[in-house]
């Protein structure tokens, strides 16, 4: 009995989170004060159903110039990212999405701690499904400073903003590295 009451509290949580992210009538761009299930809840639908990828990073050492990545899991669906990042017990510091202006979710990249002036994340080559196709991003959990670049291991042309990049001009689809700070 046990069981079976767990599972359909299960279930019934996961329509609610189905539910939530295809009737959401929230567009707006996420700002840095928005909280974790704000940000989750409100995704819009992608044009795959299976778009999505988790990155779950460790911060940068002392003596290192990347993240050591810790998790990652591409093709999720957007109610099996909610579950996944919940279960990280982590802090999503950046999302890129396959279009401009936010639209079409790709990669969350998250970490066990805000950054900070002694904590950033950087990944010095993207997960296969997503090189080259994010073309804007959003920054959260203290991490403002964005840098993308064309090449792995942060070479070749960047670009840099605060906050929200709606576009990533010419490095629009060509993002293979990127670093954030505070």
């Amino acid at each position: 009995m046990k069981n079976s009451t767990w599972d359909f509290i299960k279930t019934l949580t996961m329509v609610y989170v189905i539910l939530t992210s295809f009737f959401s009538t929230s567009s707006s761009v996420y700002a840095n004060a928005a909280t974790q299930s704000e940000i989750f809840f409100n995704l819009k639908p992608s044009r795959e159903s299976r778009n999505n990828c988790f990155v779950l990073l460790e911060p940068i050492r002392e003596d290192e110039v990347e993240s050591r990545i810790i998790e990652v899991v591409c093709g999720l669906t957007n109610v099996e990212l909610e579950t996944k990042y919940r279960t990280s017990s982590s802090y999503v510091v950046l999302q890129f999405y396959d279009d401009t202006n936010y639209n079409n979710l790709i990669v969350n990249f998250a970490g066990p701690q805000r950054c900070s002036a002694t904590v950033s994340y950087s990944v010095s080559s993207m997960p296969t499904s997503v090189n080259n196709r994010a073309s804007s991003g959003s920054s959260y959990s203290g991490c403002y400073n964005i840098m993308v670049f064309d090449l792995s291991n942060f070479a070749g042309d960047s670009y840099s903003c605060q906050d929200n990049c709606p576009s990533f001009g010419a490095l629009n689809d060509r993002v293979s590295s990127w670093r954030i700070s505070n």
